[in-house]
């Protein structure tokens, strides 16, 4: 790589360091918010892989060589075009939540009315779907991937089912949390709704998933330093080691390897089977990079034919055949592992301009609702500020489409509505 992609690198590295240290030094300590969370993903899979193909540190991951023949095949103009991007992504997330704090929100929207009548039956609801789907998949639990149930169609019903249940176990807390505002973080998470989450949660991990898991921990990260208190760098450090010895247990685990993780619990080795998540989705980046020019502008159509999955199974059971896939606009692009980097995504759907103007409207919308502490927006934003440090870089479709829009807004959104009929019906 020659000295002026190095400097740009270096440049897409320390921009998102910087921005985050200044927020936390301003703040008072850690929070994690949507800037935070989208600076870590942004690192995490826009930047770290570049860095780990020109260090070779961690050149042992099973599959570097392949890997590395894919980095290779880049070309230095399409480094500079690919890293004056990501400065401009980022740059467009930054300057949205800037321009929101200055936006002013005299007349702050009112709290809409929640049944908890209403909130503990579509979470009953959602139980017994969530029950059923994991009562098909019995003889796949505790298997890992060994099992082959990645190919089940049910896997998927039920990983929407537990996040509904998360969705509604965040409505309960933070409701919890407006009925008492003395309430300790403990005691507003200690509750039947969280627990419940947790059991089936567990379930679905148990099937190999971890990515839903652990962006469920960044939801109820953003509620502790949100709504109770900020974090000492020790402590984040702390959390970082838990978080990475557990996403180590959860690969050994699916790989069905369990006995070999009390043999690698060294820091190289954990960090290694960690950074197999980044090669992997890295591999889509560094193919389409290799292969196909970055367009400037685009229309979204793979994304906007994405959101006829909103319509149930039960109704348009053929659904999936009028979606435009990248291979139909002729991106022919390769993914082991399923997710495509959002780095792909975006420029595919939006290009670099459109990609710029769509995250930095993104992040001026979840900015405003930061502000906003009344139900349902905070809820909102908690959910949406969750999904942005794992699933949206690694799989941008089904965070935006599903994790966000249907059961971040659209779900939330749909309790407070059923509510407000229950409750006029009940006055009359």
């Amino acid at each position: 790589m020659n000295l002026l992609n190095g400097l740009l690198l270096g440049a897409c590295a320390a921009f998102p360091i910087v921005v985050c240290l200044r927020r936390f030094q301003k703040e008072g300590g850690v929070v994690l918010h949507h800037v935070v969370l989208f600076s870590a993903g942004y690192f995490s899979y826009l930047v770290l892989p570049i860095i780990l193909a020109e260090s070779s540190l961690f050149s042992l991951y099973s599959n570097y060589q392949s890997w590395y023949t894919f980095f290779l095949g880049v070309s230095e103009a399409q480094w500079t075009m690919y890293f004056l991007s990501c400065l401009g992504f980022y740059a467009a997330f930054w300057i949205g939540d800037i321009l929101s704090r200055r936006v002013s929100l005299s007349r702050m929207p009112k709290g809409l009315y929640l049944s908890k009548r209403v909130l503990a039956g579509s979470f009953v609801f959602v139980l017994g779907f969530a029950t059923f789907f994991v009562l098909q998949m019995k003889e796949h639990l505790f298997l890992g991937y060994t099992s082959g149930n990645t190919t089940l169609d049910v896997l998927g019903s039920l990983t929407a089912a537990v996040i509904l249940l998360l969705t509604f176990a965040v409505f309960y807390c933070l409701k919890r949390k407006e009925e008492s505002p003395n309430l300790s973080f403990l005691r507003t998470v200690l509750n039947p709704y969280v627990a419940v989450y947790l059991i089936f949660a567990g379930l679905l991990v148990s099937l190999g998933g971890r990515v839903i898991f652990f962006s469920a921990m960044m939801i109820f990260g953003v509620i502790y330093t949100q709504y109770f208190k900020r974090l000492s760098y020790a402590q984040v450090i702390f959390f970082l080691f838990a978080m990475l010895y557990g996403s180590h247990f959860i690969l050994k685990f699916r790989e069905g390897n369990l006995l070999h993780f009390f043999s690698s619990l060294d820091v190289y080795s954990v960090v290694l089977h960690l950074l197999s998540e980044i090669y992997n989705v890295a591999f889509s980046l560094l193919d389409f990079l290799s292969v196909y020019a970055i367009p400037i502008i685009k229309f979204p159509i793979n994304l906007l034919s994405g959101f006829i999955s909103l319509i149930p199974s039960v109704i348009l059971p053929t659904k999936a055949e009028y979606v435009v896939t990248l291979n139909e606009l002729g991106y022919m692009v390769y993914s082991p592992a399923g997710g495509a980097n959002s780095f792909v995504t975006l420029v595919v759907n939006f290009g670099v301009l459109g990609s710029a103007l769509f995250l930095g409207a993104w992040s001026f919308v979840l900015g405003c609702i930061q502000r906003i502490r009344s139900l349902p927006y905070s809820v909102i934003y908690v959910l949406c500020s969750g999904w942005v440090a794992f699933l949206f870089f690694r799989d941008l479709e089904q965070a935006w489409i599903k994790a966000i829009i249907e059961f971040s807004i659209l779900a939330p959104l749909a309790i407070v509505l059923i509510s407000s009929w229950v409750h006029r019906f009940e006055k009359k």
